[in-house]
């Protein structure tokens, strides 16, 4: 049988084991304020444009590929960056579609999604209005890219 002071050596040793080290920690703060600031940020409203408006709705069922590694809720994880206020994800949509197309390299790589034009344009629509909101991608903007 154990004394008292081991004992508690013992169940020190495994409370430094399951503490969460300090960058893990930074991680999951920066993710959290992140989701914050989605939850905070008002909702774009849709556009009245029917055949932008299904884009969008399309996209979104296509976005689970993307919410893998991205969230569900643009908030990012480990495998990849937050889509939520994104410069590339909200800036001008060539840089979006050409990430998509063609992966991009980095601290965090992506690699290029095998996706036809229509389905480009619609995951892309779907996350700059959800998650930046953007204006929609038309599947000409992809094909003339491709």
């Amino acid at each position: 049988r154990r004394g008292r002071a081991e004992e508690v050596a013992a169940l020190d040793e495994l409370a430094r084991a399951a503490r969460v080290p300090e960058h893990a920690q930074a991680l999951d703060a920066g993710a959290a304020g992140v989701a914050a600031a989605a939850r905070a940020r008002p909702a774009s409203r849709l556009p009245d444009d029917p055949q932008a408006r299904a884009r969008i709705e399309r996209g979104k069922g296509l976005f689970v590929v993307c919410a893998g590694c991205h969230g569900m809720k643009g908030e990012g994880t480990g495998e990849a960056p937050p889509l939520v206020g994104s410069g590339r994800l909200g800036g001008p949509a060539e840089v979006a579609i050409r990430i998509v197309l063609f992966g991009s390299q980095g601290e965090r790589s992506m690699p290029a999604l095998a996706l036809g034009d229509e389905d480009v344009a619609a995951v892309l629509s779907y996350a700059r209005h959800a998650f930046a909101g953007a204006s929609v991608v038309e599947p000409g903007e992809v094909r003339a890219l491709r």
